[in-house]
């Protein structure tokens, strides 16, 4: 999706990713390891909360759309029994 993130549950809690994305088209790629972040919080706070706040609003939009599909599947087995 525009916009979104890959890797940040990784990155915040500095581990390996779990997944990988693949584009199907092209893209625009920036990377901040997890150094970057704790240099950029040293830096400038203010603009490290709103960093982390966009991840927090794009994590919400992934988890409200996992639990759409969710609930999709669930009613349709529901349907089935």
């Amino acid at each position: 999706l525009p916009g979104s993130f890959v890797g940040e549950v990784a990155m915040i809690n500095d581990v390996p990713r779990e997944f990988t994305a693949i584009a199907v088209g092209e893209v625009e790629v920036f990377k901040i390891t997890k150094r970057d972040l704790d240099s950029l919080q040293r830096m400038n706070l203010a603009l490290t909360t709103r960093f982390y706040l966009t991840i927090i609003r794009d994590l919400n939009k992934k988890l409200k759309k996992l639990n759409k599909y969710y609930q999709e599947v669930r009613n349709r087995i529901s349907s089935k029994i």
